[in-house]
This record gives C-alpha cells, structure tokens and sequence, in this order.
C-alpha cells in the first residue's frame, strides 16, 4: 500500500510541475491582462477590413514567439504593428474588384509573431508576419506589396 501512495503522490508532483511550468500557467495575471489588451486592440483593425473588403478574416498573435514587455515602446505596440499588416490587406482590396476577390478567395486570416527585421510568409490561406516591435516602417506599405506580388 506504501508503494502505492508513494507511485500516486509521485504522479502528482510530476503533473503539479507540469502544468507550472507550461506557457498558460507561466503567465502573471499583468501579463494576461496586457495580452488581452493587444488582442482587442487587433480586433478594431480585423473588424475595420472585415467590412471593407467583406470578408470573415482571422487575425492572432503567436504570445510564444512575442517577448513580453510590460512597456512596449509608444507606437510599436503588437496590436499596432499587426493592425498596420490587417491594414495593408484592407489597401488591397481597395486597389481593384479582382484585387479584393484575390483576397477574399484566398486570404483567410493572419498570425503575427516577433521575428525581426520582419518579413512575411504565405501558406494554405494564412499570412504569417513576422513583426519586428522596434522598427516597424511602412508595415501596411510592406503587406499590400507582399500580396499584390503573391495573389
């Protein structure tokens, strides 16, 4: 019975260190609170080019490439760098009937993460932006070209 209760308390320690270690547990409360934050921020951007271009696009950040600060510089902020990429498909669809069904058609939603000096990859409907929070120029410019080049 000893062996037992030891294999069971032993189970449970191993799931304890588990769950403190895995990234929905390792967030603070700030930390939760700052993320939903960015994300309602981005929603503004999604909600504004659902309406333009008349479409159901998805947009998220990917909090595991982001490094947390509780003070992104003013301007530089996810949700604003990433609504200046949401942004840059809005500006396609304003270019053209054909460009805003290129967009529609194919265009399903959008994953912004960290990744320095920015850049973008296209795949299965889904732009991936990879932001970078210090330098964030002509991010809507940078978009509107990637898709005008790859739709």
């Amino acid at each position: 019975m000893s062996r037992l209760k030891s294999a069971a308390t032993l189970a449970s320690v191993a799931a304890l260190a588990f769950c403190v270690v895995t990234p929905a547990f390792a967030q603070s409360l700030a930390q939760k609170q700052k993320y939903a934050e960015e994300e309602k921020g981005l929603s503004e951007y999604i909600k504004k080019t659902n309406e333009e271009c008349k479409m159901n696009l998805d947009a998220k950040f990917d909090w595991s490439a982001i490094k947390y600060q509780e003070l992104w510089p003013s301007g530089h902020t996810p949700s604003a760098v990433c609504g200046a990429a949401v942004a840059g498909i809005r500006d396609v669809c304003r270019v053209s009937g054909d460009a805003m069904k290129a967009v529609q058609s194919n265009v399903k939603g959008v994953i912004c993460k960290e990744a320095p000096p920015g850049g973008f990859s296209f795949k299965n409907g889904i732009l991936v932006y990879g932001m970078d929070l210090t330098n964030d120029a002509n991010t809507a410019d940078r978009t509107r070209k990637f898709l005008m080049d790859n739709l």
